[in-house]
């Protein structure tokens, strides 16, 4: 997790990002009001959750799965010291609202990409049409990165995309078996088998939106093969 987490190593130095590491937690920042960003108006929202859908799709091909949250505010990162409400934001959000292997969206992010013009790299409705594909509104009303959506956009054909699907209805699968085998009378149980129907809910609506023409006849897979 932390090899794919930690940004490029131009990209700290140039803009700023920074990356800290605590046991199984990772930490990333990006600067609003950096230099760079402040002349040239990178996009970085946009980026940043291009990048974390990335991670998200790299780290499922490795059968590992993620939660944690976006957020906007102060934060200070001195080495590994790290504080403000910021930091303390994102916990919360993480540890109570993500729940599920979701990165979740805070609002704070969308209603600061139409008042702060420095997280914006066009004007705000071009933006949003970009940042709607990268993200997903789910029954609770909260914001997540959509990686699935983010794996079908930017495979390099759809041959490839289809077997990254079927890698994820796989480990769908093994969650929801793993998590059966457990006792649902215990915390343990109760979550893991909450989190695995999540994965299960995400997969499917997911599949609802592809061609089935197209997967057929680029990829021989028949949709209805794709549902869990």
């Amino acid at each position: 997790t932390r090899r794919f987490s930690r940004p490029d190593i131009d990209a700290e130095e140039e803009f700023g990002w920074t990356f800290v590491n605590f046991s199984d937690l990772v930490l990333r920042t990006v600067p609003i009001l950096s230099e760079v960003n402040l002349k040239h108006r990178l996009g970085v929202v946009f980026y940043e959750l291009s990048d974390l859908a990335d991670i998200q799709v790299n780290l499922a091909s490795k059968n590992v799965l993620i939660r944690g949250a976006v957020t906007l505010g102060d934060i200070t990162v001195d080495r590994d010291l790290v504080f403000g409400p910021a930091l303390a934001t994102a916990y919360l959000l993480e540890s109570k609202r993500a729940i599920f292997p979701r990165i979740i969206v805070d609002q704070l992010v969308l209603q600061g990409l139409k008042k702060l013009p420095v997280l914006r790299a066009h004007d705000y409705k071009q933006e949003m049409a970009y940042i709607r594909r990268l993200i997903r509104r789910d029954v609770d009303g909260n914001w997540f990165v959509d990686y699935l959506r983010y794996a079908l956009d930017n495979s390099d054909d759809y041959s490839q995309y289809g077997k990254f699907i079927l890698h994820h209805r796989s480990l769908v699968l093994r969650q929801l078996s793993e998590s059966g085998a457990l006792d649902g009378r215990t915390r343990e149980g109760r979550n893991r088998r909450a989190k695995a129907a999540w994965l299960r809910s995400y997969h499917n609506r997911h599949v609802r939106i592809l061609s089935a023409i197209r997967l057929k006849q680029e990829t021989g897979i028949n949709r209805a093969e794709l549902v869990v």
